[in-house]
């Protein structure tokens, strides 16, 4: 066996047939929960994988490296031991990744609160007891639809007839909804936010397109009459017993039932919703941002911002000027006046889409 192959040997970690398969799509559904969980489970799968989706040519890169880099360890004459040559393989592999992405990441913005990447919910009865926030003061659903940017992928940036064709799709979306919020004079001529990200919109929300994901398992609890039947034995004598049965939904309907909820302004449902997937995929990026929307109108300004922080530390990028700006607005309706204007200084510096919309909040708290 090739040594350089050892890095592969590992049950939790992709092999390069496996990555090939993947982004070729030639898996069954099967293959394509076993490799999505690997990915998810694990932050070298993730990040490798989302080398190779960024930079197409680079499978063929790689595969050159590879064989140079094979090479030279097999004409070694001395023994390694097997963990330190799997340890300065493997940086070396994550240098090659890094240096395989570094342009079609290089724009991306830099997270500006740095807090832990685990998070702990709040449970449902928390959830149940919050309070919502007033509607004025909502990040409801048709407020960030009007308030966003028009996105487009990296691999768009040449596609002058695609880029006009989303933009228009965009722009009658944002004004069907900013009639609903009787706005007026909504400027569409803000810069476009490109991203490293296939997106869609459902129920008129961005959403970043997982190609591949696993049904969301569900623990659903239901009371269920045991005893002998009521032809040998009366009714009272029965008991209700409590069974938990699992419920399997596709990802991609689980997902649109949550973001329906969100669309009607019910955040906790729609956050308990979020809870589910977050608990199968602590790193699924649609639900950690419309978590922290939930979190912000149910007035949990901290559970917020850990939300918004989790997606600007994600390897998708497809919310991170929204992550920036309501990062700012929880940090200041949490009475955090100085903090919020570090993050709106920030934001203005960058000149990007909430630019305008940060001088006018670094403004009101200055004045």
């Amino acid at each position: 066996m090739n040594k350089i192959d050892n890095i592969f040997n590992s049950e939790n970690k992709l092999s390069k047939e496996e990555i090939k398969r993947y982004l070729k799509e030639n898996l069954n559904e099967k293959e394509n929960r076993i490799i999505e969980g690997k990915i998810e489970s694990d932050d070298f799968n993730r990040e490798a994988m989302e080398g190779f989706e960024n930079t197409p040519r680079s499978i063929a890169s790689f595969e050159k490296m590879e064989k140079k880099l094979a090479a030279k360890i097999n004409g070694f004459s001395y023994g390694l031991n097997g963990f330190i040559f799997t340890a300065i393989a493997t940086l070396i592999i994550i240098a090659s990744t890094f240096l395989i992405t570094n342009n079609d990441n290089s724009n991306q913005n830099t997270p500006l609160t740095s807090l832990s990447n685990v998070i702990t919910e709040l449970t449902d009865s928390a959830i149940d007891v919050a309070e919502v926030i007033p509607e004025p003061k909502q990040l409801n659903a048709s407020k960030i639809i009007v308030n966003s940017p028009v996105k487009i992928q990296q691999n768009e940036k040449q596609q002058t007839k695609t880029i006009k064709e989303r933009t228009q799709q965009e722009i009658k979306m944002k004004m069907r909804e900013a009639v609903k919020l009787d706005v007026i004079n909504i400027n569409y001529q803000r810069p476009l936010s490109i991203i490293n990200s296939t997106h869609i919109y459902v129920h008129e929300l961005l959403v970043y397109n997982y190609k591949q994901r696993g049904s969301i398992v569900k623990q659903v609890p239901q009371f269920e009459l045991t005893g002998l039947p009521a032809a040998f034995e009366e009714a009272k004598n029965n008991e209700l017993e409590l069974q938990i049965h699992t419920k399997e939904t596709p990802y991609f309907e689980f997902l649109t039932n949550a973001l329906f909820d969100f669309r009607k302004n019910q955040f906790k449902s729609a956050l308990k919703k979020f809870k589910v997937i977050l608990k199968q995929y602590p790193k699924d990026i649609n639900a950690l941002f419309y978590s922290g929307l939930c979190y912000y109108n149910i007035n949990k300004q901290q559970k917020a911002i850990e939300h918004f922080s989790a997606c600007l530390n994600n390897s998708y990028t497809i919310f991170n000027e929204e992550a920036f700006w309501y990062t700012a607005k929880s940090l200041y309706a949490k009475g955090e006046t100085k903090k919020s204007k570090q993050q709106l200084e920030i934001i203005i510096e960058k000149n990007g889409f909430y630019k305008k919309s940060a001088e006018s909040l670094l403004k009101k708290i200055n004045s």
